[in-house]
């Protein structure tokens, strides 16, 4: 549980920003959000969803952190961050035994950045439809510079479909990206022979290096997890 005090004499949203767990950076993961009311508190929590842990290879946490975005109810335009806030705990251990993050097929790597394949999961609600196939790729930030990804264009059997792929690293970070699929022009996974992805990644100074990867979808170590 997690107390937060608001001082001020205005309302104010907070969420979370940030989020590290053994230095894998699980933003996309978590969620907190509370609106607190001038001179009041609330009693929150911060919610994880346990398929990142997996995804990243954790089985017993040893570090958290994050920082706290905090913004006037009537003022979203501005937002104010605090500093790291490190959780102080006895080491969890999950009861798992996951894969290693990075234990897949490598895509690409440079000085910047390192990518590589996890494999796919297709829909809870359908093995049999393509559409919002997720397939997982671990991206590592090597730099000292905040690098911002994203996807350009994406084929699947050489034909053009939508694959979303977005994720901020701040310096020195790894994650688990999800890109999801939509309108695949094939309609079976095992009529999915090849998906390539066009992808420009940024420093903070927006200089931009282009790059293409193919996710080898029938390889050993690219398979449904």
């Amino acid at each position: 549980p997690l107390t937060i005090y608001n001082d001020g004499r205005k309302s104010i949203r907070v969420s979370d920003e940030n989020l590290t767990v053994n230095d894998y950076l699980l933003d996309y993961y978590a969620y907190l959000g509370e609106e607190i009311k001038p001179g009041k508190s609330v009693s929150t929590s911060l919610y994880i969803n346990s398929d990142a842990l997996d995804y990243c290879g954790i089985s017993s946490v040893t570090s958290y952190k994050f920082n706290l975005a905090y913004c006037e109810l009537q003022d979203y335009a501005e937002a104010w961050l605090t500093d790291a806030i490190s959780v102080p705990f006895s080491v969890i251990d999950l009861g798992t035994n996951p894969p290693k993050a990075d234990d897949g097929v490598l895509l690409y790597e440079d000085d910047n950045i390192r990518l590589v394949y996890r494999g796919y999961e297709t829909p809870h609600y359908s093995s049999s439809d393509l559409s919002g196939t997720t397939f997982l790729i671990y991206a590592e930030n090597k730099s000292s510079e905040e690098l911002t990804m994203r996807s350009e264009d994406s084929k699947a059997n050489d034909q053009i479909f939508d694959l979303w792929v977005y994720s901020t690293l701040p310096a020195y970070t790894k994650t688990i990206i999800q890109s999801h699929g939509y309108e695949f022009p094939v309609d079976s996974i095992e009529a999915l022979q090849t998906v390539s992805i066009d992808l420009t990644y940024r420093n903070e100074d927006w200089d931009e290096t282009e790059l293409s990867v193919m996710l080898p979808i029938t390889e050993q170590g690219a398979v449904k997890i």
